[in-house]
């Protein structure tokens, strides 16, 4: 195993312990980046001993936090931020990696006025009056707006620590030290994606219009964004959920909904079934074993402009969330998202995800032996902003 310790050791001879720890961390980041470390390569116990000397021992279990200007630095002050970014990368890296679809479907609402509670936020409509016909020397009239509002939920802080004991770098378990700032990476993620996921799938409903509670998600009502006998077959499928947007008036205009573009969710199940009907070069019509037996080719008639996504994780939170609804595998399987996935749902934040490494001195060094903690949160909350801009299709019957 490479003496990745005795090396940083080097770069840190001379200096003053915060330099020299600052210059440490920076080459180890570097090489690990660059490939010419890999985690294999490096040994926490190698580097303890290495950065702070034969007694490392004793120097970590009693350790306290104290910086010394030391001519040579070696000693726990320069061990705990060397190793602690190491481990705040790991957390990193692995949130950055992790391959979640929501990022696409959510736009950002960052909190900015201190309100961590509910947050009511008022918009205008488009006017709601026609241009009209002006008379040589009138006045030209003022146009009015409808007022609207929209409640936002409450944003939540999750987050999870990673910490080392000094049994752990004793018995030098670090392949299982990394593994697991890995996982709370990755967990951080997750827990952001599924929250996000229950909100555009309709299994968190939290949209609050003009003060009233609506499901995402109606058959008949304020309006129709759903259908529950839907199949994905053809471009005739893609063209019933546009046939939706069509017949969706705005609530005070009462005109058609209009919207930017569209994406499409699919589960696992339909990915290729929807790569088919959207990537489709020709298409065929007429039925040759009828009639006059003719069959017309024609180019595929969509408009080849949509967004295509899929996600284990959606389906996985159908099953769990979807009791009553989506009771079946068949049934989830055969779920649509459609419509522009931004201007229907966003992210309400306080803060992006964090990764930081414990301050020295913190409690846990004393009561639980903890020599190094790293931590990641995130603070915000998925909400639905205007449910028209989306269709959920699904086959209630599939088998």
């Amino acid at each position: 195993m490479a003496r990745i310790g005795l090396k940083l050791r080097e770069v840190m001879a001379g200096k003053p312990a915060r330099e020299g720890a600052k210059l440490a961390t920076d080459v180890l980041r570097e090489g690990i980046k660059s490939g010419r470390i890999s985690r294999d390569d490096i040994s926490l116990r190698e580097m303890a001993h290495s950065l702070i000397g034969d007694d490392w021992e004793s120097h970590l279990r009693n350790y306290t936090g104290r910086l010394r200007e030391a001519v040579d630095a070696v000693d726990s002050s320069g061990f705990s931020p060397i190793t602690g970014q190491l481990l705040v990368d790991e957390i990193k890296e692995k949130y950055k990696l992790a391959t979640f679809v929501t990022d696409k479907m959510f736009r950002t609402i960052k909190v900015t006025n201190g309100n961590l509670g509910t947050q009511v936020v008022p918009y205008l409509t488009d006017t709601i009056d026609d241009p009209g016909i002006v008379q040589q020397g009138q006045n030209y009239p003022a146009t009015q707006f409808n007022g609207q509002y929209i409640t936002l939920p409450a944003p939540e802080k999750f987050g999870r620590i990673c910490r080392v004991t000094f049994e752990m770098i004793y018995s030098d378990l670090t392949r299982q030290v990394m593994d697991s700032a890995s996982s709370v990476g990755k967990r951080v993620g997750l827990w952001v994606e599924k929250k996000r996921l229950r909100v555009a799938l309709g299994l968190d409903n939290n949209h609050v219009w003009n003060g009233t509670a609506f499901n995402t998600y109606l058959t008949a009502g304020s309006w129709v964004n759903a259908l529950t006998d839907f199949t994905l077959v053809d471009w005739t499928s893609i063209n019933r959920l546009e046939q939706l947007f069509a017949n969706m008036l705005d609530p005070v205009l009462n005109e058609p909904i209009e919207i930017d573009g569209a994406q499409m969710l699919v589960l696992p199940a339909l990915k290729y079934t929807a790569k088919r009907v959207l990537n489709a070069t020709e298409v065929l019509s007429g039925n040759i074993t009828s009639g006059a037996g003719n069959q017309i080719v024609s180019a595929n008639p969509l408009d080849g402009n949509y967004e295509l996504m899929s996600s284990k994780h959606a389906r996985r939170q159908l099953r769990t969330y979807g009791a009553g609804t989506f009771t079946t595998d068949p049934i989830a399987d055969s779920l649509v998202l459609f419509g522009s996935f931004k201007e229907a749902f966003a992210w309400r934040e306080v803060f992006a995800p964090q990764f930081v490494q414990a301050p020295p001195q913190a409690p846990a060094e004393f009561e639980q032996d903890v020599v190094l903690q790293a931590k990641a949160n995130v603070y915000g909350v998925a909400c639905v902003t205007e449910p028209r801009k989306v269709i959920r299709a699904y086959n209630s019957s599939a088998t």
